[in-house]
């Protein structure tokens, strides 16, 4: 994690010139993204912990990300996956920190599925005050941001939409459609089997990228998402994003709200 020399007029960043920032940031690093998608042939992979990896492709694309916002604010700090520290627990002391998640799905990516995105969110003392979430794809744009009602798409088909995101009104967990991943850690990964189990009367979909799964409970498409190995760049942009959605989101799930208790109760029943 980058951090900056701080200086007596080192204060907070202005929130909402990070969200233009971001808004307009996002859809260039997608642009990258999609083009490299669209000649992924060419991929070199790199290793990391439990079977996990990253491509050339999540590298350069997070270097991108830093020098645009290093320019733009060069005393911010930067927490990003691809270069964060081994122990990184304290990035809730700082002020003005850059989430990002370069590839959030390299796995999709690197296969040729669809279902990858971009993240970045600004966050204040481990508060996201921006979060950000492009879908190269599609190129629909996901934002939200503290001090302002709602969350949003802007979606760019022939036309450029606005839509106000809301989530679910689903009461009823035997109607749930819940979205979940299987991560590469061992204990974890059989953590979430747990839960599963005991949610067995909700309907499953995994879909290999918690931030766009997220993203979905937000846009009400899934009413809730349990995962066992959440990072802070899987989670920053996509927590504001579904609480001004209506919903709620803890360390390990996420939920439309009205559900957040019977899943809470299905969760902790798994031992």
């Amino acid at each position: 994690m980058e951090r900056r020399d701080r200086s007596p007029e080192n204060s907070f960043l202005n929130t909402r010139e990070v969200a233009e920032f971001s808004i307009s940031l996002l859809p260039r690093a997608g642009q990258i993204l999609r083009e490299a998608y669209d000649s992924r042939m060419n991929l070199t992979y790199f290793p990391k912990a439990n079977g996990d990896f990253a491509t050339n492709v999540d590298i350069e694309l997070e270097e991108f990300l830093r020098k645009e916002i290093r320019d733009r604010f060069p005393t911010a700090e930067i927490l990003g996956e691809e270069t964060a520290p081994e122990d990184y627990s304290d990035y809730k002391k700082f002020e003005n920190l850059f989430i990002i998640d370069p590839i959030d799905g390299t796995t999709n990516f690197s296969r040729g599925r669809s279902s990858f995105s971009v993240s970045l969110a600004f966050v204040k003392e481990g508060i996201p005050l921006v979060g950000v979430i492009y879908i190269p794809t599609t190129e629909d744009l996901i934002y939200a941001e503290q001090g302002h009602d709602g969350a949003f798409c802007i979606k760019k088909n022939d036309e450029i939409r606005i839509l106000d995101m809301h989530v679910s009104e689903n009461e009823d967990l035997n109607k749930a459609v819940i979205g979940s991943d299987l991560v590469s850690d061992p204990i974890k990964r059989k953590k979430v089997m747990q839960w599963i189990d005991k949610l067995q009367q909700s309907n499953f979909r995994m879909w290999g990228s918690p931030v766009l799964s997220l993203g979905s409970v937000a846009l009400g498409e899934l009413d809730g998402y349990i995962n066992s190995g959440l990072k802070p760049w899987d989670m920053a942009a996509s927590s504001l994003v579904i609480e001004k959605a209506g919903g709620k989101e803890e360390d390990i799930f996420a939920s439309n709200g009205v559900l957040h208790e019977q899943l809470l109760h299905s969760i902790n029943g798994a031992k």
